[in-house]
């Protein structure tokens, strides 16, 4: 439910929906229960734990209990969430509960009630709970947990419902098939007899529609005076209903079915999924539902669609925000939005899709593109600092900068790399220019006896560098080298190509 006075009238502009994404808990989900815009859902199962998501299918957190849960509601704003249990061990005198937790998860207070507790449902502000039970009760207590009144239908209660401030109280009653409605006081204004059990009910937030599913597999939509507005025969025994806050959109889960429905009563749109629990966003766009082990997350697929072109332009603002060319992902983008404005929302989604995909991409290839620029851009201007020739290097770097210009981010980023390596290693021969006697001059292996011998120099002759120290270094070199090759010749080594070129 959204908060009072603040829903927008729905627009019944789109009628496919998507299944968005499932979320399998450790047992049968028995109450879900979703936020006035969609953005947290809430699911209570078997398994003991009250589950909190966000929109995306992400568990926020799970608050663990010793019992069943049987039913969760949540406030219009997601800041509170009730749920009712059952103890699943039977000990004498002791039965279920309702929980009241915060957004984060903390156990506000808890209410024992000696009996399994059905159904819960809190208002949209979080200040009033009701809650059903076996014992045949219904319970409203305040934001604190204190008890305001009960009220005895003579029945077990299976399932609550609360007006957006609290005003109303609708209760699904069990062995005498009723739907019972109450106003904040605890008075019955008014119950109106169905044709089978009633599992649950849902109350619009002004109190001016009612709904209700039962066992006859039927649902039925009435207004605030408890006047059948009308019905609808489901395949199978209806488990719950949902209301969105104005009453222009019902939500429904059966054995094998969920289904929606406009106020007028007409179908606009089926799952085939067996649901025990259903909620409604304010305006229809997104849908929840459990199942044995599953919470259901729909949506509209005109919602789908914006938020996939929303995101692929975030992707797209973000890449040009570095400088990044995206003419191809621009184009989809475009493609996107003309299907999105023929009406036709998953070629829409599809096309945003891949627009955002590309995008990611190029920021992932164009970003190490740049990287790798920049890395070759400093190690030229180092080794140039050091007296170092790198006129090849400073060619592929050229190269690689206007590639990176024409959009071929790949192409650019294996040139810089190319050139990073010819800059701190002129020969390639391993050694960095540095800690090379002859930097320009790339070592070669010479095989001997099954021996591999290195020798740091080539038939090409010795070059020298500019600088004093390098020389004298060299000069160095060359003494320990024509004594490793008097060495190699005493050894019986073949050393004459060697002894030519040290001459």
């Amino acid at each position: 439910m959204l908060e009072c006075g603040m829903w927008a009238q729905a627009q019944e502009t789109q009628k496919d929906y998507e299944l968005l994404w499932s979320y399998r808990a450790g047992g049968a989900v028995n109450g879900v229960s979703i936020s006035s815009d969609g953005n947290y859902v809430a699911a209570g199962s078997w398994d003991g734990n009250v589950y909190f998501l966000n929109r995306e299918g992400g568990l926020l957190w799970s608050y663990k209990t010793n019992d069943d849960i049987t039913d969760v509601s949540i406030s219009s704003d997601g800041n509170y969430v009730a749920a009712g249990s059952w103890n699943k061990v039977k000990f004498p005198g002791r039965g279920g509960g309702v929980y009241f937790l915060n957004r984060e998860g903390g156990l506000l207070w808890s209410y024992e009630i000696f009996s399994d507790v059905f159904g819960v449902s809190v208002s949209a502000d979080g200040n009033y709970i009701a809650a059903g039970s076996l014992d045949n009760n219904v319970y409203f207590f305040n934001r604190e947990g204190k008890l305001l009144w009960r009220y005895d239908t003579g029945r077990t209660v299976l399932d609550v419902s609360v007006s957006c401030n609290g005003n109303y109280i609708a209760a699904a009653g069990s062995g005498d098939h009723k739907v019972y409605f109450l106003n904040r006081e605890g008075g019955l204004l008014w119950s109106y007899e169905t044709g089978g059990w009633v599992n649950g009910v849902s109350v619009s937030a002004d109190g001016n529609y009612i709904a209700a599913g039962s066992s006859d597999n039927n649902v039925y939509f009435l207004n605030g005076e408890g006047r059948l507005l009308w019905s609808f025969e489901a395949g199978s025994e209806v488990e719950g209903v949902s209301v969105s806050s104005d009453g222009s959109y019902m939500a429904a889960a059966s054995d094998e079915e969920v289904y929606l429905f406009n106020k007028e009563g007409k179908l606009i749109w089926s799952y085939e999924a067996g649901g025990y629990g259903i909620s409604v966003s304010s305006d229809g766009s997104y849908i929840a539902a459990g199942s044995d082990y599953k919470v259901y997350f729909f949506a509209k697929t005109d919602i789908i669609a914006t938020n996939a072109l929303n995101e692929a332009k975030s992707a797209i603002s973000s890449i040009e925000s570095k400088g990044f060319v995206a003419t191809d992902v621009e184009s989809l983008l475009l493609q996107a939005e003309n299907a999105f404005n023929l009406g036709d929302y998953k070629e829409a989604k599809s096309f945003a899709e891949s627009a955002k995909a590309k995008a990611l991409e190029i920021d992932k290839v164009a970003s190490g593109a740049s990287s790798s620029i920049s890395k070759a851009q400093s190690a030229i201007s180092q080794e140039k600092s050091k007296g170092f020739i790198v006129t090849e290097a400073e060619s592929l770097l050229s190269q690689a900068e206007n590639t990176f210009t024409f959009e071929d981010y790949e192409r650019a980023k294996e040139l810089a790399d190319e050139s990073y390596a010819l800059a701190i290693d002129i020969d390639q021969d391993g050694v960095p220019n540095e800690e090379d006697f002859a930097p320009t001059i790339k070592n070669n292996y010479i095989y001997a006896g099954g021996v591999v011998l290195t020798a740091a120099f080539t038939g090409a002759g010795w070059v020298f560098t500019r600088n004093r120290k390098k020389r004298k270094e060299y000069r160095a070199k060359v003494r320990e080298y024509r004594a490793k090759v008097d060495q190699w010749k005493a050894e019986g080594y073949d050393v004459s190509e060697l002894e030519r070129m040290l001459k």
